[in-house]
């Protein structure tokens, strides 16, 4: 009921359809700032991140598709799905990627001195090395504090409540979750109907940007929709199923819904 509660306050933002999915259409800041004004009152979100590789996976995976859709908050997060909107809507969507996300929220929270953060993933001197630089970066945060979960692919029950437990007892208001897709949006769809965090995104390798472990892509390069080629390089091993695979079957299904709209 909670989550329903705050469900009726993002409805008042935009949205827009795209392959089925109801994407907000808003950017960074503002949601930010919409989602800090209810931070102390009960309604409750969750964030999730679009992109043409989880549209493809959601076709295969129904629990990670239940767990994108069940989201509060999902933001088109890349080129492809923008040039799908284009293509299917005729309308330009706001991108937002998990890192301008956190960036924005993080930054709101601070200036606003509100808040208590908690960090789900990677390896506790990562964890402890990303609270450092959060902490110095934004001191108008009330608490931070951090869990780094035993790699699992999938959490038994059992871990996920401890995880809550953790989550609960550090008096937590923000959530933020990097554990890799599709398993974070599973992680986060489970916590957020075990623990009261006010809110709660599932921000992939953001971690990893922001600490500096791995290279932020250049602005230019974020500003032209290609931190995909960026991070391709960078990891070509790990992400080259994705790009080589995903995106023809994400172009596919585009095709199809154009050809099914054609003949309505």
């Amino acid at each position: 009921m909670q989550q329903d509660a705050f469900l009726l306050e993002l409805n008042m933002l935009r949205h827009i359809d795209i392959l089925g999915y109801s994407v907000l259409n808003e950017p960074a800041g503002h949601v930010a700032a919409e989602i800090c004004d209810q931070l102390d009152g009960p309604q409750r979100t969750s964030c999730v991140f679009l992109n043409p590789h989880s549209v493809v996976v959601a076709r295969h995976d129904p629990a990670f598709r239940t767990a994108v859709t069940a989201a509060s908050a999902i933001f088109c997060d890349g080129v492809g799905l923008s040039l799908a909107s284009q293509l299917l809507n005729r309308r330009e969507v706001h991108r937002v990627y998990g890192y301008q996300f956190f960036k924005a929220l993080s930054t709101e929270l601070s200036q606003r001195r509100l808040g208590r953060v908690f960090f789900i993933g990677g390896s506790a001197a990562d964890l402890a090395a990303l609270e450092a630089k959060y902490r110095a970066d934004y001191p108008g945060v009330r608490a931070i504090a951090s869990y780094a979960p035993p790699f699992r692919a999938e959490f038994a029950p059992a871990e996920i409540a401890d995880m809550a437990a953790r989550v609960d007892a550090s008096g937590a208001d923000v959530l933020w979750i990097g554990l890799g897709s599709p398993k974070q949006e599973k992680v986060l769809h489970q916590l957020m109907q075990h623990c009261q965090v006010s809110c709660a995104a599932a921000v992939g390798a953001v971690f990893d940007f922001y600490s500096g472990k791995v290279p932020h892509a250049p602005r230019w390069i974020r500003r032209a929709g290609l931190q995909w080629l960026h991070r391709l390089v960078l990891e070509p091993r790990r992400l080259w199923r994705r790009t080589l695979i995903s995106m023809p079957l994400f172009v596919s299904q585009v095709v199809w819904e154009l050809a099914v709209g054609a003949r309505r």
